[in-house]
């Protein structure tokens, strides 16, 4: 099926956040897929009697089509958001709707009894935390973030910088020695609207690179594409088994917990 086919319903297995920022990217979020086929001009998709608000011109990135869409993989698109608020997306949860200049991660520390259990902490001193991304579902990726509101490094104690550096330390040996991850890619992204301290530990899953292709070199790569290869319905154990070995060496590191971090 061509990109440009008609097609009056596509069903997706990501967000509507989550494509717009591959779309803005300039990464094609279109590609084919073996099997399915499109819903008639008009039909209607629903799930457990909720419709599915898939706009017409919506990008597919890897899913399914139509009628062959797992009711597991779906996702219902939340209805627009009135002006001045914002969604905010987690995995294995519902959106939370949320005034425009909310930050996600003081939402995430004050709303955290609201977040999905698999997004819980497999490190915390009560500043430092490590938990999955809260939004893409590649098993063992790693946040390394802090409760306070602090937007980068320059703007922490050194005590504070020196101890991200022993937690992040621990949590690549813990993917190496206990998920076997050769590589991964680190970011630290300070966004230009109030940013919250975080660093990416992105697992590069060989197999994955492989079968599709991904360039792992950050100036040149598709490493965006490589995010949406892992739908959340197919890839939940995963994750829940990832996090559970890092939380399990983490917690072997007694040097990790002599006190909080100061």
């Amino acid at each position: 099926m061509p990109p440009d086919a008609h097609c009056s319903v596509i069903a997706s297995t990501f967000t509507p956040e989550q494509v717009r920022m591959l779309a803005d990217t300039g990464t094609p979020v279109f590609e084919p897929i073996p099997i399915g086929h499109c819903l008639a001009p008009n039909a209607k998709l629903s799930i457990r009697g909720q419709p599915l608000r898939l706009p017409r011109a919506a990008p597919l990135p890897l899913g399914w089509i139509g009628e062959t869409v797992p009711e597991s993989a779906l996702t219902p698109f939340p209805p627009d958001p009135p002006p001045g608020y914002r969604h905010l997306n987690f995995l294995g949860g519902p959106s939370h709707l949320v005034p425009k200049e909310t930050c996600r991660g003081c939402f995430m520390n004050l709303a955290e009894d609201d977040l999905p259990d698999i997004l819980a902490p497999v490190f915390d001193d009560g500043v430092i935390t490590v938990r999955q991304d809260a939004e893409w579902a590649v098993p063992g990726f790693m946040i390394v973030g802090v409760r306070p509101h602090i937007g980068a490094l320059d703007e922490m104690d050194l005590p504070l910088v020196e101890r991200i550096a022993r937690v992040t330390h621990f949590v690549r040996r813990a993917m190496r020695e206990r998920l076997g991850l050769a590589a991964l890619h680190m970011y630290q992204e300070e966004k230009l609207d109030r940013p919250h301290f975080h660093v990416w530990m992105l697992p590069l899953w060989p197999d994955t690179m492989a079968a599709h292709n991904i360039n792992p070199r950050i100036y040149e790569s598709n490493i965006a594409r490589y995010l949406t290869l892992f739908p959340y319905a197919s890839n939940e154990r995963a994750i829940r088994r990832c996090a559970d070995q890092v939380r399990g060496f983490l917690a072997a590191i007694p040097y990790l917990h002599d006190g909080t971090t100061v």
